[in-house]
């Protein structure tokens, strides 16, 4: 979240009126007050407007908009995945399972890190094209082919060093009706556990997994996605968020032109 500066209360001397400024992420929440929208980071009106404490704020560079900064927590989070989380060098094969702001920037970076294959699960055409855009080698259908086969032959039959997961995009099982309409071609109940599986069968033995805000990942069968990850020797790391050093990172990235929004449309 970001945004101006509309009044500062006392004894507060590192902000001004008409600044810009981000929400830093993971803070503790505070009590709702009367008139307000209570929120895990700050207190909104019904006109937006947004009340927190200064320490919750960190001010944006001049350089970067409002605008693009509406993109940071994605940025930053992509940051913190690839960066502080996973095991990725350089000339990894990468898997990313759909697409999705997060992932669009998880490509960018990974294009900027040289992995060798960047490979993407998604079926819309618009996020398809984007994720070519920002730098994906391969973009699987998961409606037309198996990933984890298509994964496979991609790598030499090796599979991906890394796969990136995140919690809240679904993939699809193989739809052998073509004809069928799309509100029949994605279950949403099976999607979640097909997408597990196949993120780990699609990993290469010894890889990593990492799986974004993993709130329901494994849990319909924890045992089961246990036993998959023990046998296939692969790690698994989560998080739900990023931190203040991925929050300045992705900053860094923005003001040296790395990664670019103006002109950018997500939807």
């Amino acid at each position: 979240m970001a945004g101006v500066v509309e009044e500062v209360g006392l004894g507060v001397s590192q902000f001004a009126k008409g600044q810009n400024v981000v929400l830093i992420p993971s803070q503790s929440s505070y009590d709702s007050l009367d008139g307000y929208d209570y929120g895990e980071n700050g207190l909104t009106d019904s006109n937006g407007t947004f009340s927190a404490p200064s320490s919750y704020l960190y001010p944006l560079p001049a350089s970067i908009s409002i605008r693009s900064a509406t993109y940071l927590a994605a940025l930053a989070t992509a940051y913190h995945a690839l960066l502080r989380m996973s095991l990725f060098r350089p000339l990894d094969n990468v898997l990313i399972v759909s697409s999705n702001p997060i992932s669009l920037f998880l490509i960018r970076l990974l294009s900027l890190q040289n992995a060798y294959q960047i490979i993407v699960v998604e079926h819309h055409p618009i996020w398809k094209r984007l994720a070519t855009q920002f730098g994906a080698t391969h973009v699987i259908n998961p409606r037309d082919i198996d990933i984890s086969e298509s994964v496979r032959l991609l790598t030499d039959d090796v599979g991906a060093d890394v796969v990136f997961h995140i919690d809240d995009q679904y993939d699809y099982e193989v739809d052998q009706d073509i004809a069928a309409p799309p509100s029949a071609m994605l279950n949403r109940s099976r999607g979640m556990a097909y997408s597990a599986t196949s993120a780990i069968s699609a990993c290469r033995t010894r890889g990593t997994i990492v799986n974004i805000a993993p709130r329901r990942m494994y849990e319909a069968s924890k045992s089961k996605f246990r036993n998959e990850l023990m046998m296939h020797e692969v790690q698994f790391v989560g998080f739900a968020g990023y931190d203040i050093t991925s929050l300045r990172a992705a900053l860094r990235l923005i003001e040296r032109g790395d990664v670019q929004f103006e002109g950018l449309s997500l939807t």
